[in-house]
């Protein structure tokens, strides 16, 4: 796999998306890779693919380069690579990492996809990366797409601003229970809850509909302390189709 280079995507998903108009894939950086030269593709046997990149002088420009003009060698994907979003929707979620990043006033973490998790979303604050499951969704479910990308990019916020929620980080081995009820999961959630209902009116709870009610009770406490003020919740929303909301 190589190792994947902790990077701000913001500038880079914004050229992509200005440029690239019918779309582009999954795009890593690393810096670090397992293939010969700079750049590879791996395809689907669909033949959607995916693009790994070893980071170097003006990564967008040679993206960019790629994407509307394929040369790099392709390779059979690896079944860790395999997702089901497509080049047209790929984008709106790179699109949505960049808005929620600046509302949070964070570096945009690179947006990983697979299949087969046990989790549906995870971020890895080291790397700067949030990784999402496609399994079981389509783009019809946006909101839970951009209610994903929230709660990965509060933890990030989260490491940047309080470190002593990861010191006193709680797996889920530990149980749900405890899981679901330590501060930076409850913070993560009420972040994103309130977000989601910001940007599309829905209501959070439905997000949340297995935790005890103990928990949803804190979240709801958390999320009433929380200001959200960005024009960038304006841009979520048309991005979702909620400009009316």
């Amino acid at each position: 796999m190589g190792e994947l280079f902790k990077t701000d995507m913001n500038g880079i998903y914004r050229q992509l998306i200005a440029e690239c108009r019918d779309g582009f894939p999954e795009v890593l950086l690393f810096s670090e890779t397992d293939f010969p030269g700079n750049i590879a593709r791996y395809r689907f046997k669909d033949g959607r693919s995916v693009i790994h990149l070893r980071h170097g002088r003006d990564d967008a420009r040679r993206l960019i380069d790629e994407i509307l003009s394929p040369q790099a060698p392709a390779y059979p994907a690896e079944e860790w690579m395999y997702h089901s979003l497509s080049d047209e929707e790929f984008p709106r979620l790179a699109c949505a990492a960049v808005l929620v990043s600046e509302i949070l006033g964070i570096e945009c973490p690179q947006v990983g996809l697979c299949s087969g998790r046990d989790t549906p979303a995870v971020s890895i604050t080291e790397l700067n990366l949030v990784v999402l499951d496609t399994d079981g969704f389509s783009w019809e479910d946006e909101p839970e797409w951009v209610h994903r990308i929230a709660h990965e990019a509060r933890h990030l916020w989260q490491y940047k601003h309080h470190p002593e929620y990861s010191e006193s980080y709680i797996c889920e081995d530990a149980g749900q229970d405890a899981y679901l009820n330590q501060p930076s999961e409850l913070d993560a959630e009420a972040f994103a809850g309130k977000l989601l209902y910001l940007v599309s009116g829905l209501n959070p709870a439905d997000y949340y509909t297995d935790c005890p009610e103990s928990v949803r009770a804190k979240v709801k406490a958390r999320m009433e302390t929380l200001t959200i003020r960005h024009e960038n919740v304006w841009r979520l929303k048309g991005l979702l189709g909620f400009a009316d909301v």
